[in-house]
């Protein structure tokens, strides 16, 4: 016995809260994690106040950049958390869910000062 907390070492239980088996691929995961990283973007995403003069032609352009990549990345982590196991899905989501709850809480305190 390698450790005491292990009583089969060559058997990982790969089914999670008894029924979730992350060793396969997760459709249900997967959009979650997607849906989670559209509403992270989608929360830093600003109203810019309108800018005239010469850098502004550069500035619509990176943001017609942004809108594209808040709507494409969470797609391509749907199609990726679809490609992969579950348990990548499961780790994007709560990595996800961890960070805009962070963020939410940042936002809040810079409002209080």
């Amino acid at each position: 016995m390698v450790y005491s907390f292990i009583h089969r070492p060559e058997f990982i239980n790969t089914t999670s809260l008894g029924f979730i088996n992350l060793a396969e691929r997760n459709v249900v995961l997967a959009i979650l994690a997607g849906l989670a990283q559209f509403w992270q973007a989608k929360m830093m995403t600003t109203k810019r106040p309108e800018v005239r003069g010469e850098g502004a032609k550069d500035e619509d352009m990176m943001a017609i950049m942004n809108k594209q990549m808040l709507y494409i990345m969470p797609a391509l982590t749907v199609f990726i958390g679809l490609s992969f196991p579950g348990g990548l899905a499961l780790y994007w989501l709560v990595t996800t869910i961890l960070t805009a709850l962070q963020q939410l809480y940042l936002f809040k305190q810079k409002e209080k000062i």
